[in-house]
């Protein structure tokens, strides 16, 4: 979401919240410069008082499944929960003061926490979460959004930290906190968190929804939809709401997802949606920024680079889900065959030993690079070949990595560089998630530079 988009949300609710004090208490209606409180501030001063009540009575709870205080970073709001006193929270985009609200806290039988609002809004309006534990670590997740946490929980790859922007909230205390393996979730909810990688394939693209282009701005994004057929459904454990990365290489974003609309025995239906961006000098002029009769050429983020027409996916293209870090084959550090080198250090053993850097080009919010590592880098025969060849290393792609992605012009992840020490590029592989076809490409690479040293 964008900073303007939240920027919007903001101040509609402070005006929301305006007009619903508005029509309290006719204490309410004090003028500016009477002495009386506004309704924001009449809240602000409850929050407070409850708020220090709330954290008296965590102190004396010590372990508590639930109680504690909370954090929701991307809309900028705390809550803080017990038992006893119920909950005081506040959103921090509109000051001053910041918006707060208190309120009394149930527990529902089915393991569920309702917020029940009791000061500025008046109507009764309610919210239910559901405490998750993860290791050391505690999340208060709205009903409505649980698919999605699982969904964040799969994507992060057992790291908390990598979660992602969504509508939940995490306990303050629990930043330096180690997981392991998967979140506890409530017995009803158990079916929305695969307990393992779920493997698929594109059975076909049922229908593709085109924008309307007549109303496209300069580098303005709109979206293609693509309807597909995936050949996995409730016997995987497949559900609606769950999302699947489609493995092919990427631009330097976000990773493409497919998120599944209807689910039969054996198969499900979903949706992709992909993305277009004019490019080129802002001097050009619209059309000369598209391409194909004046249409945009999609890609699948929303990277502003020069555009190219993937195509949709076909048939047989490969899909995954669940959590890749169940995969037994999983290691935190990546594979074990890349070693644990600078980049500068990686050059100076190619130059000692004669051989050739490989350098895996990576991302962790990329699935597909994680399939690389999975099905090819942990082969047996590749890593003997890299081995005896190659001094592997694995480059994670952040900020720091920038002057390499220019250098050899990366546009895509993941990328495999075939460099000799001096950093001259003999070859480079894009994406193969075949061990055999790797291989036989990686060879190709070096095959040149062999004869090179042989004149």
């Amino acid at each position: 979401m964008s900073h303007c988009r939240i920027s919007r949300i903001a101040l509609v609710a402070c005006v929301v919240l305006i007009s619903i004090g508005a029509r309290g208490r006719a204490d309410d209606h004090a003028e500016p410069g009477d002495g009386a409180e506004s309704p924001l501030e009449k809240a602000w001063s409850a929050y407070q008082i409850r708020l220090d009540a709330i954290r008296d009575e965590i102190h004396h709870l010590g372990k508590h499944p639930w109680a504690g205080e909370y954090v929701h970073s991307f809309m900028n709001e705390t809550l803080a929960v017990a038992p006893e006193h119920g909950y005081a929270g506040a959103r921090y985009d509109c000051q001053p003061p910041p918006i707060a609200e208190t309120g009394s806290v149930g527990v529902n039988a089915d393991g569920t926490i309702r917020l029940q609002r009791e000061y500025l809004w008046r109507l009764g309006t309610f919210q239910e979460l559901i405490p998750i534990q993860w290791s050391g670590w505690r999340f208060l997740v709205p009903t409505k959004e649980i698919q999605d946490f699982c969904n964040h929980v799969c994507s992060s790859r057992g790291d908390p930290d990598a979660l992602g922007i969504g509508d939940w909230y995490g306990r303050l205390d629990q930043a330096d906190r180690v997981i392991d393996g998967l979140p506890e979730l409530l017995p009803q909810y158990r079916e929305c968190l695969l307990r393992k990688p779920v493997h698929a394939k594109i059975l076909g693209v049922v229908k593709i929804e085109e924008p309307d282009y007549e109303f496209m701005s300069r580098d303005y994004c709109v979206g293609r939809r693509l309807f597909v057929r995936i050949n996995v459904g409730r016997d995987s454990g497949i559900r609606v709401g769950m999302t699947f990365d489609l493995l092919r290489k990427e631009r330097l974003l976000e990773p493409s997802l497919l998120t599944v609309q209807m689910v039969s025995e054996h198969d499900a239906m979903g949706i992709i949606d992909e993305y277009a961006f004019r490019s080129g000098d802002d001097d050009q002029d619209a059309e000369s920024n598209t391409s194909d009769g004046g249409k945009p050429v999609f890609e699948p983020t929303l990277q502003k680079l020069a555009p190219y027409d993937s195509g949709p996916p076909m048939p047989g293209a490969r899909l995954v889900a669940g959590p890749l870090h169940m995969d037994p084959r999983w290691s935190e550090d990546g594979a074990a065959v890349f070693l644990k080198l600078t980049q500068a250090e990686a050059f100076k053993r190619a130059a000692e030993e004669k051989k050739v850097v490989a350098m895996f080009l990576c991302h962790d919010a990329y699935p597909v690079s994680a399939m690389m590592e999975l099905d090819v880098w942990s082969d047996a025969a590749v890593r003997a070949w890299a081995e005896g060849a190659c001094v592997p290393i694995r480059v994670c792609m952040d900020e720091s990595t920038i002057p390499v992605l220019q250098k050899y012009n990366i546009l895509h992840i993941p990328t495999v560089l075939f460099l000799d020490p001096s950093g001259r590029e003999l070859g480079r592989i894009e994406l193969v998630l075949d061990p055999h076809v790797f291989l036989s490409d990686a060879r190709g690479c070096l095959s040149a530079r062999q004869s090179e040293q042989g004149r």
